[in-house]
């Protein structure tokens, strides 16, 4: 196939020759000096089969789509390299010049799975996952990585216990936000084997999926699973009801001597959740994580109640995306309130470490 870029970036033809399989035909690579100054004749030849273009600035897209138009030349022939939809639309296209390990292909085989159906498979550290096609999220990071969801994540939270929490007696994982099991199962399989696992996922169909998997990964006997909304307990009405932690764990005879991690990932709740939870976390010494999500704690008014009481039951919390080569960089929770109106601080995870 041959292929004419565009590389409004600079940095691309080291790209083609790592991504691009060995057979395919580079008849024209146009630098962006090039380009601004009119260097496109190789355009009006049509001496290609596919233009790559090279550029990161949405706008710019949308202005040379309008000039290819003006030019006469099929957008179906344009594909913008860094535009993962882009590649999807392609996907002929990159089957046959993508090599097999390339990132925008994995993407590509990955949206091609939808054609097939609402639910698709995916391998990651020999286990498999039945997830919807369309969860870019979870199902795609391990369909295009080849590695499990927040697997790294995981590891460095097993690790950061066995450091800050040595005397861990517990048998129970809690993994509030459980989703379709990722975190659960590898934990288990990979991590931890002498535990057992409490689930807790509200959607009904995501629910679904968790148990197809653990029933797919034969685990059936160490996890137990609830399809229930955790919060405060602040909200009574009967139609978006919700359970504390500590009345589930109350009501169900499960001791916070039990307990030996806690993961939440709850799509902006995990507040109101470690908020409902006040007595396992006061009176037991438990490794805890959390998707934290300041700006819809503080539309929610749980941000401030929130990192008080993290304040008296923690001396420090390190953030997960600053592990990176082993660094541990232990904060003091009051470091947590220039978060709040923090914009650019969407969620990360944080790890707390208990007061002595």
């Amino acid at each position: 196939m041959k292929v004419a870029m565009i590389d409004l970036l600079g940095e691309y033809n080291k790209w083609m020759a790592f991504n691009l399989k060995e057979e395919t035909e580079i008849i024209a690579y146009i630098t962006k000096e090039r380009f601004i100054n009119g260097d496109g004749s190789f355009l009006l030849d049509k001496n290609y089969d596919v233009i790559l273009v090279a550029d990161n600035d949405i706008k710019n897209k949308d202005f040379l789509n309008a000039m290819f138009r003006c030019l006469g030349i099929n957008e179906k022939k344009v594909i913008f390299i860094n535009d993962l939809n882009s590649w999807a639309e392609h996907e002929n296209v990159a089957y046959e010049i993508l090599q097999e390990n390339n990132i925008s292909r994995r993407h590509t085989e990955f949206f091609a799975l939808r054609k097939f159906g609402k639910f698709a498979s995916v391998t990651a550290n020999d286990i498999s996952y039945l997830g919807e096609a369309d969860d870019d999220k979870v199902m795609g990071e391990m369909y295009i990585n080849k590695k499990n969801f927040a697997q790294d994540e995981m590891e460095m939270f097993y690790k950061l216990s066995e450091k800050f929490y040595p005397n861990l007696k517990g048998k129970y994982f809690l993994d509030i936000g459980a989703n379709i099991g990722a975190k659960s199962i590898y934990f288990y399989k990979k991590l931890d084997p002498d535990i057992q696992v409490l689930a807790f996922e509200p959607a009904p169909l995501t629910y679904k999926l968790l148990a197809c998997n653990l029933i797919l990964n034969d685990m059936l006997d160490v996890v137990r699973t609830e399809n229930l909304v955790l919060g405060d307990g602040e909200n009574k009405d009967e139609e978006n009801k919700t359970e504390t932690l500590d009345d589930y764990l109350k009501t169900n005879n499960i001791l916070n001597s039990e307990i030996k991690y806690i993961w939440i990932d709850a799509a902006g709740s995990e507040a109101k959740i470690i908020l409902g939870a006040r007595y396992l976390i006061t009176h037991s010494s438990v490794p805890l994580i959390i998707k934290f999500n300041p700006k819809v704690y503080a539309n929610q008014e749980v941000f401030t109640p929130l990192i008080e009481f993290l304040d008296d039951n923690y001396k420090g919390y390190i953030r997960m995306d600053e592990t990176e080569d082993n660094n541990e960089n232990i904060h003091k929770i009051e470091e947590l309130n220039a978060y709040k109106d923090n914009e650019e601080l969407l969620y990360t995870e944080l790890f707390f470490i208990r007061k002595d």
